[in-house]
């Protein structure tokens, strides 16, 4: 959806840049051909956002505005304030604003969050998101080009660094939401435990069977709500394709991530940390780096002292009965 006319700061198409439409066409991106390019994975952060009209939202790492303009589209009269390092990202930003006639609804500022940033009022925002680079400094191979490597290896913000900033920024009740690696979903819990709650974990699942590689993890500052898991959703049919549930959301459909959950109380936040994704092998992880699906075989006829009786769950690394297995339980540390 092009904005005629101009305020672009290139209006013909830079070399290195290309064009491509989101959300079914209703939005146009330009983003470089080489580096970082948006796939799906900012399309569902900004979906998961319960934002409304009149409200603010803060994205932290904007990059070149995916997110942000996804939920701006969705969302008519949120206003969107986009932080990000790079210079050449910002600039990138406002122009697909103005691209999409979203400038009014959404502003992106160099900036970086570990230090102080004077036009930004931690807790000030109804909500924050941030899709935060998956991979750690330590145990990354780094790309050569240089935008990739800054969107997806941390640099001198660590994920602590990312979700301190994101609950400073929040009102009180505000809500965060990220989208990260599955294997980085203890991490997110600990950083969580004690100033947030009313968390949902949201497992995005290749396909049936397969282990859920990113996790949607939603939170609500300062207050105590129990958490809860959510089924997630399978994103691609057996043939390759997109299931029914992902299109919609690629189309622009908000998507409840909290939809028929099962609530745990705060006493198994630690258990579930334990039993999860910090541990180089963790139990009753299938195939790839993350969570069995529910699905899958492999944990949900086995059996964990640490869930509480009468309570199932194959959406967790461990069903809820009390019979131990010795093939998917480990010794406490």
């Amino acid at each position: 959806m092009r904005a005629k006319g101009t305020g672009l700061s290139d209006p013909v198409l830079p070399a290195g840049i290309t064009e491509d439409a989101f959300l079914g066409g209703a939005l146009t991106l330009r983003q470089p051909a080489n580096g970082y390019r948006a796939a799906i994975d900012p399309v569902f952060l900004a979906a998961a956002v319960a934002a409304e009209p009149g409200q603010t939202v803060l994205d932290a790492g904007a990059g070149h505005g995916a997110a942000a303009l996804c939920l701006a589209r969705r969302v008519e009269g949120v206003r969107v304030t986009g932080i990000e390092l790079q210079a050449d990202m910002v600039r990138l930003a406002n122009d697909n604003a103005r691209l999409n006639g979203l400038e009014r609804s959404v502003q992106v500022m160099i900036g970086d969050l570990t230090t102080p940033l004077p036009r930004v009022v931690p807790g000030s925002f109804d909500h924050a998101m941030a899709n935060p680079p998956y991979l750690d400094a330590g145990r990354a191979d780094v790309s050569l080009e240089p935008g990739r490597a800054t969107a997806n290896v941390e640099g001198a913000a660590t994920l602590a660094d990312w979700i301190g900033f994101l609950l400073r920024m929040v009102k009180a009740k505000g809500s965060v939401t990220v989208i990260q690696r599955a294997d980085r979903l203890g991490e997110i819990l600990a950083l969580l435990d004690g100033r947030a709650g009313d968390i949902v974990v949201y497992p995005l699942w290749p396909k049936e069977g397969v282990a859920a590689r990113r996790v949607l993890v939603r939170a609500r500052k300062g207050i105590r709500t129990p958490m809860t898991v959510s089924p997630g959703m399978v994103l691609h049919r057996d043939d390759g394709g997109f299931t029914a549930a992902a299109d919609a959301v690629l189309r622009g459909a908000a998507r409840e991530i909290a939809a028929a959950p099962t609530v745990y109380n705060r006493a198994l936040l630690s258990t579930i940390r334990k039993y999860t994704f910090t541990d180089s092998s963790p139990p009753c992880r299938s195939k790839g780096s993350g969570i069995p699906r529910p699905s899958s075989a492999s944990c949900a006829s086995r059996a964990s002292s640490a869930a509480p009786p009468g309570r199932a769950d194959p959406a967790l690394p461990f069903p809820a009965t009390r019979r131990r297995s010795r093939s998917c339980s480990r010794r406490a540390t």
